[in-house]
């Protein structure tokens, strides 16, 4: 008697949480995959306007108290002077 008083609530707990996995997420954001990008409108330039046409444009947005954002830094210089 007391076995099946432990394996009825943990069926219940299996069943219940490969039901929560099987869902698919819902995206809240617009998906632009295999869309034209939105147009870049920049007011002001600190430096001059670059040529974009025809060329990839990597937009990162970071913050100096950002730990990661700051570790990534090296890495994006390192792309920008390769491409």
């Amino acid at each position: 008697m007391k076995t099946n008083f432990l394996i009825i609530p943990l069926l219940a707990v299996l069943v219940f949480s490969v039901e929560g996995f099987s869902q698919q997420k819902q995206l809240w954001a617009k998906s632009y995959i295999n869309e034209k990008a939105p147009a870049l409108n920049i007011k002001t330039w600190l430096s001059e306007v670059p040529v974009t046409e025809e060329k990839f444009v990597l937009v990162d947005f970071w913050a100096t108290w950002c730990g990661p954002c700051k570790k990534g830094i090296p890495k994006l210089n390192a792309i920008s002077r390769k491409f």
